[in-house]
């Protein structure tokens, strides 16, 4: 198994939020993690988007997906524009989780591949 870690970085100039989660969080990691994201989120100017790459993360604990909810409300509320999901196709237990949790905050479109993420952002400028 993946050793648990986490990045997140602001592109100030494109105006994106990278994120990426790796393994299983337990539900301190996880709020580092998602603090880390609303810091970040924070040096990006309203209608910024976001890739998250999920695609080597398990299913978060209930306390950890709360984290996450709170999370992307913090995200919708500072003005979120476009969010792309990078998903494995066989990881659709994590994919759900992070789109329940979503619901009522922001749509975000699922991609294979960080490549194809960047692209399908760059195409709707």
């Amino acid at each position: 198994m993946a050793e648990t870690s986490y990045t997140v970085r602001a592109d100030v100039r494109k105006n994106r939020l990278y994120i990426t989660f790796v393994g299983f969080f337990s539900d301190d990691y996880m709020r580092e993690a998602c603090d880390r994201v609303i810091a970040e989120a924070g040096s990006l100017r309203p209608g910024f988007s976001i890739i998250t790459d999920i695609s080597q993360c398990k299913p978060a604990t209930q306390r950890g997906a709360e984290t996450i909810r709170r999370t992307q409300e913090h995200l919708a509320a500072h003005g979120v524009g476009r969010v792309v999901r990078v998903v494995a196709p066989d990881n659709v237990i994590i994919k759900f989780q992070f789109q329940r949790r979503g619901q009522g905050y922001y749509k975000a479109d699922t991609a294979n591949s960080l490549a194809e993420a960047e692209r399908m952002l760059d195409e709707k400028k």
